[in-house]
């Protein structure tokens, strides 16, 4: 209500409204800077969670605290077998034989290792 009175008051006046930030309305400027600030943490919030769902964290809530953790298993029984399958000379000449498409009953996995029909 108060807004429409000077409204109506300085229609009938011509004058220009200067902004220069930073000097008389410091609370404003602070504010509207708190704003943007907020709305830069926002983003870089989301930034955090999407990196946290790509590392598979689990999160556990406490009431004093908050603990993050990742579990990873490996199991070496695969790398041992492709590192002797490497010096094994019969299963040396069949994977020449699979790169030449000439052997169908062995082939190779993703992970470099020869198998027999898929096993």
């Amino acid at each position: 209500m108060r807004q429409r009175r000077w409204l109506e008051f300085l229609k009938d006046y011509d004058f220009k409204l200067s902004y220069h930030p930073g000097k008389a309305n410091v609370v404003a400027d602070a504010l509207s800077r708190k704003s943007l600030h907020m709305s830069l943490l926002m983003v870089k919030e989301l930034e955090l969670i999407e990196e946290f769902r790509d590392l598979s964290l689990v999160c556990e809530v406490t009431p004093k605290s908050v603990r993050l953790g990742m579990l990873k298993l490996t199991n070496p029984f695969l790398e041992e077998i492709k590192n002797c399958q490497k010096t094994d000379r019969k299963l040396m000449e069949k994977l020449v034989l699979i790169n030449e498409g000439r052997e169908t009953d062995f082939g190779v996995d993703e992970n470099g290792i020869i198998k027999y029909r898929g096993r």
